[in-house]
């Protein structure tokens, strides 16, 4: 277990205190997992061929729901994800749906 040290005038370290609770009761953490085909590793990790500027897949699917890890295990074929629990399960249906559309188009 963690712990904080907060110093500074009382008003400051009672609303520093009342902000921090705040935030820890608010952000119920979430994990999930979900697995993918070895050969979709280079589609989820890499940019695109045609617009090397844009996100790889993944980082893409982590800004969008705002998760905090959003991450391909190599070696057991899994996009390990993390975050609000509301925002993993928004990314784990994104990354699965995601996922049956390229399976189909390749």
């Amino acid at each position: 277990e963690a712990s904080l040290t907060l110093k500074g005038p009382e008003g400051a370290v009672s609303a520093a205190r009342t902000a921090i609770q705040a935030l820890l009761q608010g952000s119920a953490q979430g994990t999930a997992e979900v697995e993918f085909d070895k050969s979709m590793l280079g589609f989820l990790t890499q940019a695109p061929a045609d617009n090397r500027k844009a996100l790889c897949p993944l980082e893409q699917l982590k800004r969008d729901t705002k998760c905090t890890r959003v991450v391909a295990d190599r070696r057991e074929n899994k996009v390990k994800i993390a975050g609000k629990k509301e925002a993993v399960e928004d990314c784990a249906q994104r990354l699965r749906q995601l996922l049956a559309d390229n399976e189909k188009c390749s």
